[in-house]
């Protein structure tokens, strides 16, 4: 997916032509003359080189998790590190803490974090939906919707990185 942006010439085209030699993947820059006689650039690069770490807020570090699915209460601790880490879960059920793995997955409203590889072989990886206020650091809801229908999910930041 491609992003463009349009910015007057002048000290917008200097950061537009520093943009282009900072990007990972190739960028294109077209200078383009307007009805009003006004000179733009525009600037597209792919999706990949947009810095979203600083679009969502800084999950880095130790979260506990509580949710109740099924009437069996989950208790999470879930340890992050950028895009991925691992979610430890304990049940009224299980013995031993089931671990698994995690990754981040960006959406329109937030982001969601996905399970894989559970240790215990009768556990769904869980997911959990986390939807973000009009500031991109504020979390307003936490759901996990592993099963089907979600479920309502206490969350917490112990400590961050």
């Amino acid at each position: 997916m491609l992003f463009t942006k349009i910015a007057k010439f002048g000290l917008s085209a200097l950061i537009a032509s520093t943009a282009l030699t900072s990007l990972s993947s190739p960028a294109t820059a077209e200078a383009i003359s307007t009805s009003n006689s006004e000179s733009v650039m525009t600037l597209s690069y792919a999706q990949n080189d947009i810095d979203t770490q600083s679009v969502n807020p800084d999950l880095n570090g130790k979260w506990y998790l509580e949710w109740t699915e099924g009437g069996v209460k989950h208790q999470g601790k879930l340890l992050m590190n950028g895009d991925s880490g691992k979610l430890y879960v304990d049940t009224d059920v299980t013995r031993r803490p089931i671990r698994q793995n995690i990754r981040l997955q960006r959406t329109r409203k937030g982001f969601i974090l996905q399970g894989s590889n559970p240790t215990h072989p009768n556990y769904s990886p869980d997911q959990f939906h986390f939807e973000l206020g009009n500031n991109p650091n504020d979390i307003i809801n936490v759901e996990n919707c592993s099963t089907g229908p979600c479920f309502p999910v206490k969350a917490r930041q112990v400590w961050s990185r």
